[in-house]
């Protein structure tokens, strides 16, 4: 949560001031934010190769211990 405090004055010369203050508090008082996470398209392709870089390694190591055979996949 954001905390705003507007500073205000009860002095008759700072009038406009206070109004314009209260004005701006009241509008910023409605502003709502939604959270987003903040990634771009370079990134998720990375997270993606890095993900079948593994699962490659997996299966390499699986090939040398002799645990599978190539098959027509």
């Amino acid at each position: 949560r954001t905390l705003m405090i507007a500073c205000i004055s009860p002095s008759d010369r700072d009038f406009m001031e206070t109004l314009n203050t209260l004005k701006y508090a009241n509008r910023a008082r409605n502003i709502q934010n939604k959270v987003i996470a903040n990634q771009d398209k370079a990134s998720k392709q990375l997270a993606i190769l890095r993900a079948e870089i593994a699962t490659l390694q997996q299966e390499l190591m699986a090939f040398k211990m002799g645990k599978r055979t190539i098959d027509a996949d």
